[in-house]
């Protein structure tokens, strides 16, 4: 399974959820990240839809800050 998002808070609750991020693309206006996995993607991304998801906040913070590095340094890859 394969699952793409634009969303930065979905991309941080799956990494938070231990999902692997696979890619980053885009370009300087929309920065998209792949993450692929299991069934268990396909659940997590489903409770983010509903507003069931549930995770460690400490978590999700860092790994916000992860994915704006990541976004900003593929941004400045891409000028």
């Amino acid at each position: 399974m394969k699952i793409i998002t634009k969303d930065l808070y979905e991309a941080s609750y799956l990494l938070s959820k231990g999902m692997q991020l696979q890619e980053v693309f885009g370009d300087q206006k929309t920065i998209l990240f792949q993450f692929e996995g299991n069934e268990n993607l396909s659940v997590l991304k489903n409770q983010y839809e509903k507003g069931r998801a549930e995770v460690n906040v400490r978590k999700l913070k860092q790994n916000m800050t992860l994915i704006k590095d990541i976004m900003f340094t593929k941004i400045r890859t891409i000028r």
